[in-house]
């Protein structure tokens, strides 16, 4: 049994940190682990009878429900820390990406928070561009753009027709960005929290409310995933961003006071 111990930092954190100990596991032994313990995963999204249990499941679909080879012939150098913090473009994704599909599926539950806000805000992803915007803690971590250049970059490629999908837990980028893009243009997500402070929303907020919350997060990653262009900037929900869009074609990334 591979068992993960990751407890009480952000979502894509504890994936990333997942996703590495798996690929490293796969690297030593060249084969997948029997089984995977995570309950020592995702502990400030568990609700308090859940204080002790594995909930990935909550998030992901049982990997044993999922068909995927995955290759064991080849070494896929992984750091759980830092690859938030690579030029996504550079990331090989024909190798990780069986990874993903097998162990981060998205669960059932998640699927439809995503068919439901696609319907509910009457999102055309082929028309969209996806704004992921990290602030409140992440300064702590690397440098952050902006709010002007960050507005900039997304004028710099918008098209009169396209619509901008706006996620940032920061509640000061959302006031600057409704000043600068027309109203008309915008989608925000209201079922996403958002916050004043730089403490990182899932330090403000219950477990409960942490399980609700990301469960609208996990979704809207999925379709920010899926949009026609993507600026962001780079973090753990990043990557995954791009994990589930399969590659970084048409994407702005802010990296070390850069724009890549």
């Amino acid at each position: 049994m591979l068992k993960i111990i990751h407890g009480n930092y952000g979502f894509f954190s504890c994936a990333s940190v997942k996703l590495a100990h798996i690929v490293q596991y796969v690297n030593k032994n060249q084969k997948s682990p029997e089984s995977i313990d995570g309950s020592g995963l995702f502990r400030i999204y568990a609700e308090e009878r859940e204080e002790v249990s594995d909930i990935t499941h909550t998030f992901y679909t049982d990997c044993e429900d999922i068909e995927e080879t995955v290759t064991f012939n080849s070494h896929i150098p992984i750091d759980a820390l830092n690859f938030q913090f690579e030029d996504y473009k550079s990331v090989d994704y024909t190798r990780i990406l069986p990874y993903v599909h097998k162990y981060f599926t998205p669960s059932f539950t998640i699927e439809e928070k995503k068919r439901q806000l696609i319907q509910k805000y009457g999102i055309d992803v082929e028309n969209t561009i996806g704004v992921y915007y990290r602030g409140t803690d992440k300064k702590l971590e690397t440098v952050v753009p902006d709010f002007k250049s960050f507005v900039q970059t997304i004028l710099g490629i918008m098209k009169s027709s396209q619509k901008v999908l706006i996620q940032s837990d920061s509640a000061q980028f959302h006031d600057y960005v409704k000043a600068k893009i027309p109203t008309s243009s915008c989608i925000i997500i209201e079922e996403n929290a958002i916050s004043y402070t730089d403490k990182g929303l899932h330090y403000e907020h219950t477990k409960k409310q942490n399980q609700k919350d990301i469960q609208y997060l996990f979704a809207t990653f999925l379709i920010l995933s899926q949009c026609q262009d993507i600026v962001c900037t780079s973090s753990n929900g990043g990557i995954w961003m791009m994990y589930y869009r399969g590659h970084a074609d048409r994407v702005c990334q802010f990296l070390n006071g850069k724009w890549f």
